[in-house]
């Protein structure tokens, strides 16, 4: 399974927003915790989500790809939830 997203203007600033907003809300584990690319884990009651994911602060750009996730998780539900968390941090002040 390999299906990618890239979301483009995300600072470095708004990229700590996405992850600490991951960490609070759904127990995301970010490895490495610091870096800039990585893997990103988050269990679920049915499963356990693993998505790979690339920040470019010189583009900034941000690709994220579903590396696993359990059957009764689609794909469209997950790339909707990093949607949603991608725009309310790009929002934030």
């Amino acid at each position: 399974m390999s299906d990618s997203r890239t979301f483009t203007d995300i600072d470095r600033r708004t990229w700590e927003r996405i992850k600490a907003l991951g960490r609070q809300q759904h127990g995301t584990v970010f490895a490495p915790a610091e870096g800039l690319a990585g893997t990103a884990t988050t269990s679920t009651p049915v499963g356990t989500v693993v998505i790979a994911y690339t920040f470019d602060p010189g583009s900034q750009h941000l690709t994220y790809t579903i590396v696993n996730k359990p059957f009764l998780v689609p794909a469209p539900m997950i790339w909707d939830g990093i949607e949603r968390a991608v725009e309310a941090c790009s929002r934030a002040p």
